[in-house]
């Protein structure tokens, strides 16, 4: 999977919830990536942070969909947030 590395004071504010990566806070892109591509986004010393998709032409270069490693951003995946954003929905009213 392509990735993109953070510059170094940047990962705190992704580490503490905020789910967009700005282009002007990457510091390294690997891999010949495609607009709408799932990319992986590390810290700049490695560590992994999320799974979100590249859009190269919005200041937002990545928007994170997931914080876990493990999971396979596919239909599947969409399938599984919206079902659970409508269960979480019809507890709440």
């Amino acid at each position: 999977m392509n990735k993109v590395r953070l510059k170094k004071r940047i990962g705190n504010r992704v580490i503490n919830g905020h789910p967009w990566i700005f282009g002007n806070e990457a510091e390294q892109v690997n891999g010949n990536i495609e607009p709408g591509e799932v990319v992986m986004v590390e810290t700049a010393d490695g560590k992994f942070l999320g799974q979100g998709y590249y859009n190269p032409k919005s200041q937002i270069l990545v928007r994170l969909l997931t914080r876990k490693k493990e999971d396979r951003i596919d239909d599947r995946f969409f399938l599984d947030r919206i079902r659970n954003a409508w269960e979480y929905r019809k507890q709440i009213g």
